[in-house]
């Protein structure tokens, strides 16, 4: 799809319907480095490939979050890890995360704090732009 503006990608967002039921953070990534960074999906040579990855806790199944996350980063992607709230696993987060953790894994007390991420990953998401080198 194709928004004209801030508002009304916005709007879309908001009516995605939430199915609730559990954290299925592994196939979620898997959906995401199959089908988001593709050409078919609009990714363009010589431009970084980095995901945030946002979970409010631990994954449904940790091993196969691990195994997807490692997927993705041999993959060329960039791991980001932030965990929402208390019940967040660091050793998940990290497993999610490319390296260094220190530099790859947030966290925010609420959704709400999120907002307070924003212009830190920002930076670190022009940082992946800045060492990824020209096409040739």
């Amino acid at each position: 799809a194709t928004f004209g503006d801030k508002a009304a990608v916005e709007s879309a967002v908001t009516a995605i319907p939430y199915s609730g039921g559990g954290t299925n953070t592994g196939p979620a990534i898997t959906q995401m480095m199959t089908n988001s960074f593709t050409t078919a999906a609009g990714h363009r040579a010589g431009v970084p490939k980095i995901a945030v990855v946002i979970t409010d806790g631990k994954s449904n199944n940790p091993g196969n979050t691990a195994t997807a996350a490692a997927a993705a980063r041999a993959s060329g992607i960039h791991m980001m890890a932030i965990g929402v709230g208390s019940g967040v696993d660091d050793a998940e987060l990290n497993a999610i995360a490319s390296d260094p953790d220190n530099q790859n894994v947030y966290k925010a007390a609420t959704f709400d704090s999120l907002k307070t991420l924003q212009g830190l990953l920002a930076a670190k998401a022009c940082e992946q732009v800045a060492n990824t080198p020209a096409p040739s």
